[in-house]
């Protein structure tokens, strides 16, 4: 598929006090170890782990309130006017923290049925920057167009540098292959939101 847009990004979208408040609030939520969409009953506990981290390395709660999710839901339809998705729904927001060598390898977001909605497909993905970019250092967010650009080699781009920057947001399609480097020092606070729609026709 060839697209003339493959990502928005809208700079300091968000204001840094509300980042902070934001981080102190997803924080005080106990974030658990991130899972991953793919784990195999035949694995063993100790495999499982293994098999994860290679994956992600990172802790994530859900937070479900509706002011954040209406706040960041008018950042993404504003967006959409570059590829006019039909969409319908938001999934809770994820809040994330990467610590030294948290990281995410190469994964898209788009699942169909995400929480049991039938006929149901992440369209769009938005990831908020909530650090402030001297708070850590690696934790890099990559794409991969591969499949995308009709090359059959890997083609990997990155936001603007204005991406790093507290409160800056990045919506891209949800079946976009991306990863987030791991992190060498520091912290790095993100959230991310996928709005949903009809299956693809």
């Amino acid at each position: 598929m060839l697209l003339d847009t493959y990502f928005y990004h809208l700079p300091r979208a968000i204001p840094a006090h509300e980042c902070e408040d934001i981080i102190e609030y997803g924080k005080s939520l106990n974030p658990k170890e991130g899972r991953t969409a793919s784990s195999d009953k035949m694995l063993s506990s100790e495999e499982k782990q293994e098999h994860s981290e290679k994956i992600r390395r990172s802790k994530t709660v859900f937070i479900g309130d509706t002011w954040l999710k209406k706040d960041l839901s008018s950042i993404v339809d504003y967006a959409n006017k570059s590829w006019k998705f039909d969409l319908s729904f938001e999934e809770d927001v994820q809040f994330t923290e990467y610590e030294p060598r948290g990281h995410y390898n190469w994964h898209n977001d788009g699942i169909k049925n995400p929480m049991n909605l039938k006929n149901m497909q992440r369209k769009l993905s938005m990831s908020v920057q909530l650090s402030k970019p001297e708070d850590y250092e690696g934790g890099n967010l990559i794409f991969n167009l591969r499949g995308l650009d009709s090359g059959s080699e890997d083609t990997v781009i990155s936001p603007p540098p204005e991406f790093k920057q507290q409160g800056s947001v990045v919506i891209f399609p949800s079946f976009l292959w991306h990863k987030v480097e791991p992190i060498t020092s520091g912290k790095r606070y993100s959230l991310v939101m996928w709005t949903l729609g009809e299956n693809w026709k």
